[in-house]
């Protein structure tokens, strides 16, 4: 699934989707407000657009450990479904969002890109 990366950074699951159909983008961050709350609590690194969530920590076993908690949490909690087919535990560099990527930057931080496919829609 996912290595470390030089400077460190493993991107935990992209969860989210309800079972049958998809999380409306307006219930969503009512829906997703107590993961949200959660994971800033617990002083995780993430991005969450619509009901995709990227999760950043530094070693992969750390990200196996908070992909199944907050699966555990979504399903028992929110009454979610993850998707097993998104949810993947990989270096935060081959993550995308709509439009956005994850590069490392010096001293293992991971920020923020834009990708070149939404550069050419421009």
């Amino acid at each position: 699934r996912g290595r470390r990366h030089g400077g460190g950074g493993e991107a935990g699951g992209r969860g989210g989707g309800a079972a049958g159909p998809p999380l409306s983008p307006p219930l969503s961050p009512i829906m997703l407000e107590d993961l949200d709350s959660g994971l800033e609590a617990h002083g995780h690194r993430f991005v969450r657009y619509g009901d995709d969530v990227c999760m950043f920590v530094r070693r992969r076993r750390a990200a196996e450990r908070v992909t199944a908690g907050v699966a555990g949490f979504v399903e028992e909690r929110l009454r979610l479904r993850v998707s097993g087919k998104k949810s993947s535990v990989r270096p935060a560099s081959s993550v995308t969002l709509p439009g956005f990527g994850f590069f490392f930057a010096p001293r293992g931080r991971v920020k923020v890109r834009v990708v070149p496919k939404a550069v050419k829609r421009l």
